[in-house]
């Protein structure tokens, strides 16, 4: 040997020391690696393998001792199987092409060591990447025992001279160059996890400030660290507009220097609760800010450090303004107690299903809440309308989002009552109708004063015969039909005969109970068509209509139905024990399409006088001529008033003579005109 063995093998493990060089660059501590990485950490393995090989510790001829041992052990163990098997079929191919006669040998300790290095990996697992150097070292002897036996495959008369030059120089060096290996690449191992836990806690640590700084950018609500005083520490404000004063005005001052004191009390003492129980929730305050007097709710909670005295203990103070909430709460409140009012309500989904109803609904449908939620509204029909009018309903609905009006509706109890009823559609904001609201009132009272208005005003309260206002309406609807259908009508203008004498000398109410039942027999002796008006007093109007389009048939129609009037009136009235009788008096006319509704009422008005004047107690049919002198006589009346206080009449004499005698004389009495 030209050189030292032991230089020839430091130099080698000189060579070893750039595998912790390339260890570290490619970062192949790293827990898991690309397969490229790991292909190209195989080619350098390799590379350094055969630069090992190239400086060999020769003793023989054909026999190569280097380090290509340590480097591939510590390659199974630390590299792992792909750049391990990669290193060995290069370091193999190698010394076959080296060939010579211990190249048997050498394959046998490269395919030995590689193996040994990746067998220890697997036995140890996870506990591989920090191996104690003890450890190391007797897996360096254990490896280099096994690369001396290989080395009994060399020819026998090389095999005594290469122990003798090796085996000592092996067994003292090796195994110490391979702790020195795998301690360096443990420490690199270790430093490397060191660092990736290192930026692994740091990325945490800016993904956890990220987060804290996003959680408070989200939250709309004022955060604040105080001391027990109410001292300012830190402040968090997403609008600045909800602060009693900037932010950095507000540290290092108290409450009591930027807020009203009944405010700065409030939050003092959600303080002190806190520090007692650790948190306290519900204060609530109101502060004057820029846009105008705000609401807040406290939530404040104790913060818990080591480093804080008793006497410096922190707070976290979470405001939030509840301003919105407040007035949105007042709204429901005023809603919900809108809702409860004297007015029935009830609720429904889409599909008309009862969510809810008001004590209202209860009270005038007898139905409690769990007896109609679910169910439709048509539990409380009355089956009084149509199909179509529910049809017309839902139409107006679906159109204008609204409807109003009355239906009958029915109790539980099976009364049937009216309803002024308001439906109103809720839309949510796409438009579809999500419910319906419905408002009810009972208008069976109101209908009954109505009614009771109606009769009072359409109809007499003694009898309950149509009064002069509905036979007025009547008689004109009379005519307009008689110039329709060119039938004729008749209007019967009755009066009872002495009915002055009842009143005088038996009293009013016996009159009153004689006009009623005079009221009923009149009411029984028409057509269903016809109708009996009672005018006031004791007078009776009845208008009888289409009698046909002859006369003469209209006036033998009427006639029967006043001879039934005549037959019925005549019987005797019972009247408290006691029997009256009576009669009447009725003017007749008919009527056509000509005529005006005040000229008929005067025609058969006057035919009723002429029947009184007739004697009472018979009829008349108006007659013209009649008429005619009646308006000549009352035309006379009005000249003679006019004329006697003017001493416009004059009287004449004529002498009445009977055979030359005067036997007296006829005075006439002259209107002196001018």
């Amino acid at each position: 040997m030209n050189e030292s063995p032991f230089l020839i093998l430091v130099n080698n493990v000189a060579l070893l020391l750039a595998v912790g060089v390339l260890y570290d660059a490619f970062s192949l501590s790293t827990t898991r690696l690309s397969l490229s990485k790991k292909v190209i950490t195989g080619l350098c393995v390799g590379l350094l393998g055969i630069g090992l090989m190239s400086m060999p510790l020769a003793s023989v001829t054909g026999v190569i001792i280097d380090a290509r041992s340590i480097l591939l052990s510590v390659s199974g163990l630390f590299l792992g199987i792909v750049p391990t098997l990669i290193a060995v079929f290069m370091t193999v191919v190698f010394r076959l092409v080296e060939g010579g006669q211990g190249a048997f040998a050498g394959i046998l300790i490269i395919i030995t060591s590689a193996g040994a290095g990746l067998l220890y990996r697997s036995w140890r697992g996870k506990n591989s990447d920090v191996i104690p150097w003890l450890d190391l070292y007797l897996f360096g002897v254990a490896v280099h025992l096994v690369m001396l036996t290989c080395l009994l495959a060399l020819p026998g008369a090389a095999v005594g001279q290469v122990l003798r030059d090796v085996a000592l120089p092996v067994l003292l060096v090796y195994p110490a160059a391979t702790v020195a290996l795998g301690v360096l690449l443990s420490h690199q191992k270790m430093r490397r996890v060191a660092e990736l836990a290192l930026q692994k806690s740091q990325r945490e640590s800016d993904l956890s400030r990220q987060h804290l700084e996003a959680t408070l950018a989200a939250i709309p609500d004022l955060l604040f660290e105080m001391d027990t005083n109410g001292k300012y520490y830190t402040c968090h404000a997403t609008d600045a507009a909800d602060l009693v004063a900037p932010a950095e005005e507000l540290i290092g001052k108290t409450v009591y220097e930027v807020m009203p004191f009944e405010a700065a009390q409030t939050v003092v003492d959600a303080i002190h609760e806190a520090n007692h129980k650790g948190a306290s929730h519900g204060y609530q305050l109101l502060l004057p800010l820029q846009k105008g007097d705000r609401q807040f709710e406290l939530s404040v909670a104790k913060k818990t450090s080591d480093q804080l005295s008793d006497s410096n203990v922190r707070f976290i103070v979470l405001s939030r303004d509840i301003t919105d909430r407040k007035k949105a709460e007042q709204e429901l409140h005023i809603a919900a107690t809108a809702f409860d009012s004297q007015e029935g309500m009830l609720i429904t989904d889409g599909e008309f299903k009862i969510l809810r109803v008001n004590h209202a609904f209860t009270r005038v449908t007898g139905y409690e809440p769990d007896e109609v939620i679910g169910k439709t509204p048509a539990v409380l029909r009355s089956g009084k309308h149509s199909h179509e009018f529910y049809q017309q309903i839902k139409r107006a609905l679906e159109t204008d989002r609204y409807w109003q009006g009355e239906v009958w509706n029915k109790r539980k109890n099976g009364e049937v009552y009216p309803q002024s009823l308001t439906i109103t559609a809720v839309q949510a904001e796409t438009g579809e109708i999500t419910n319906f609201v419905g408002a009810f009132t009972d208008i069976t009272q109101r209908k009954k004063n109505e009614e009771d208005i109606h009769k009072l005003a359409f109809y007499d309260p003694l009898t309950g015969l149509p009064n002069r206002r509905s036979l007025q309406e009547r008689l004109d609807s009379a005519l307009h039909s008689a110039s329709r259908t060119e039938q004729l009508g008749a209007v019967l203008f009755i009066d009872l005969d002495n009915f002055k004498n009842l009143n005088d000398t038996q009293g009013h109410d016996m009159g009153d109970q004689l006009l009623i039942k005079v009221a009923s027999r009149l009411d029984k002796c028409v057509r269903n068509a016809d109708m009996v008006a009672r005018l006031g007093g004791d007078e009776f109007v009845v208008i009888l209509e289409n009698l046909g389009g002859d006369e003469c048939s209209a006036q033998n129609a009427t006639r029967e139905i006043v001879e039934k009037i005549n037959v019925s009136l005549f019987h005797p009235f019972h009247i408290e024990e006691e029997y009256y009788h009576t009669s009447c008096s009725i003017g007749v006319t008919l009527f056509s399409s000509g005529d005006r509704t005040d000229e008929v009422m005067k025609r058969s008005d006057m035919a009723m006088y002429q029947a009184k004047s007739a004697g009472k107690n018979t009829y008349k049919l108006f007659d013209p001529d009649a008429h005619q002198t009646l308006f000549s006589q009352a035309a006379l009346e009005v000249e003679l008033r006019k004329a006697l206080p003017l001493k416009q009449l004059e009287l004449f004499y004529q002498v009445q003579c009977e055979k030359d005698d005067i036997i007296g004389a006829e005075g006439i009495v002259e209107v002196a005109t001018p």
